[in-house]
């Protein structure tokens, strides 16, 4: 932030309160799961809502991220954003979002996609739909096209969250480095701060 001017008086940082599950497969199963993901999306966008209310005219953005579960419900609430309230996506609104391991990953999507260290996607990861597009696509898709250019998202290939197949595993999805994520912040800082 300092690098593109920014003083810590010029942003604050936001964490979004809602039961929030570790990544044990056995909660995959059960309604308190999928109660926590959807509580997530509709607290954000309410989340959003204020922040745009109570600093309305300020030319204030927000700047989403997302890991693992906190991914998906970022992507799930551009999805009904973009559905209901297209302004909500635009550059005013949103500057960027930054998602690490998103289960709702689409396959060739046209966001920024990593594999690792400002290392672009090679075809396992490219090609990889998550998991949860794997079970739920057709009710869901891919990042808003509104929103696209101001996403990068990162999977490890094998993260059996964002790129399942034969040979995944929870261990590729526990190791992002902080040197990806500030090159992911960086990115970020270079392709919609400027703005």
């Amino acid at each position: 932030m300092s690098s593109h001017g920014y003083t810590d008086g010029d942003y604050k940082l936001l964490g979004l309160r809602y039961p929030a599950l570790d990544t044990n497969p056995l909660y995959f199963v059960t309604q308190d799961y999928y109660e926590s993901i959807f509580e997530g999306v509709d607290r954000l966008i309410s989340e959003l809502y204020a922040q745009k209310s109570s600093c309305g005219g300020e030319g204030q953005r927000a700047i989403l991220a997302g890991y693992s579960q906190g991914a998906l419900v970022v992507h799930l609430a551009l999805r009904l954003l973009a559905e209901s309230d297209p302004s909500m996506l635009s550059a005013s609104n949103i500057a960027g979002v930054m998602l690490v391991a998103d289960p709702a990953k689409t396959a060739n999507g046209s966001e920024t996609v990593w594999e690792g260290q400002s290392l672009p996607a090679g075809s396992g990861v490219k090609n990889a739909s998550g998991l949860w597009t794997k079970a739920f696509g057709a009710l869901h898709g891919p990042i808003p096209s509104q929103i696209a250019g101001r996403t990068i998202s990162i999977c490890h290939d094998h993260d059996i969250f964002c790129a399942p197949g034969a040979h995944a595993g929870v261990a590729y999805h526990t190791n992002y480095s902080t040197g990806e994520l500030k090159s992911m912040g960086g990115w970020l800082a270079n392709e919609v701060l400027d703005d």
